[in-house]
């Protein structure tokens, strides 16, 4: 049993234990994009369209897990955080 009260933490140990073929897959074309900005506004952009997606468009499980990982690499410090309303609130910046 999996337990926490962050729920996106125990989405990801989920996806880690029964799909990690796909979370690998979708966490390397994130990794392919990312990586592929070569200025630092275009990959601030480009976290931010992702936390869009999180907060706001209801992604598939598999998805919303290698989003989490990704903001965990990519947010300010690796902290994370969440605002009122539970929408991811992390700014971008030097993850861990």
């Amino acid at each position: 049993m999996i337990n926490d009260s962050n729920e996106s933490l125990v989405n990801v140990y989920r996806i880690i234990r029964d799909t990690p073929e796909e979370l690998v897959g979708l966490l390397a074309g994130i990794q392919g994009e990312y990586h592929a900005l070569e200025e630092r506004t275009e990959r601030r952009d480009y976290f931010m369209k992702k936390r869009r997606v999180f907060n706001e468009e209801h992604p598939d499980d598999i998805t919303r897990a290698a989003l989490f990982i990704f903001f965990m690499r990519t947010c300010y410090n690796g902290i994370y955080s969440v605002n009122r309303k539970g929408r991811l609130s992390v700014t971008f910046g030097t993850g861990s």
